[in-house]
């Protein structure tokens, strides 16, 4: 593979999320437009948070769902979620304060 380690990852990324959407959808992988918006795809809120929240897992961290509406295609999400912010998840324990609470 070609490009540079945060290249390789957001592809990973966008590969990952792509693979989550068909599932989810159910659509076939050929016909998936990264480009579109999950809405337009047909995703719903409530599946769209879920599926920040495997990504989370997956990568053992934060990520906020917030990054998903300001980026909401397989591209955008996978370069602005999946490599950045959030702090590390602790092995079955909330990450912070207000997760304990609510």
């Amino acid at each position: 593979m070609t490009g540079t380690p945060a290249d390789r990852d957001t592809t990973a990324v966008a590969d990952w999320i792509a693979a989550q959407l068909c599932a989810e959808l159910p659509l076939p992988a050929e016909q998936l437009n990264r480009q579109a918006t999950f809405f337009s795809l047909g995703l719903t809120s409530q599946a769209a948070v879920a599926m920040v929240s495997r990504l989370a897992v997956r990568l053992g961290r934060d990520v906020p769902a917030a990054t998903l509406w300001a980026s909401p295609t397989v591209n955008g999400f996978a370069r602005r979620g999946g490599l950045r912010g959030g702090r590390r998840r602790r092995a079955g324990g909330p990450t912070d304060r207000r997760d304990a609470a609510g």
